[in-house]
């Protein structure tokens, strides 16, 4: 979508609201020891079901279930799993 969208349903103070209340969260997850990128990482059973090609409804799932994440962001974690596991490796010359 495109941020014109966003734009209309979320007004200026929406935005700093959401901003100072992810900072909150950070906070809190900084006193737990916690990561908030550690929330969304694919544990070895997604990625274990996410190299399969027929299995990655099955991987969004768990990881939806695993972690709390929405579908959207869970199918992008899953996506972005496969397709960095799809990228050539360059070789290195030495």
């Amino acid at each position: 979508m495109s941020q014109g969208f966003w734009s209309t349903l979320f007004n200026r103070s929406d935005h700093d609201r959401i901003r100072r209340l992810e900072s909150k969260v950070d906070s809190i997850l900084a006193q737990l020891g916690m990561d908030s990128d550690e929330q969304t990482a694919l544990s070895d059973e997604v990625k274990s079901l996410a190299t399969q090609p027929r299995k990655k409804f099955a991987a969004v799932k768990l990881h939806r279930a695993q972690t709390g994440t929405g579908l959207n962001e869970a199918e992008a974690a899953v996506s972005a799993y496969i397709h960095a596991q799809r990228k050539p490796k360059r070789a290195t010359h030495i």
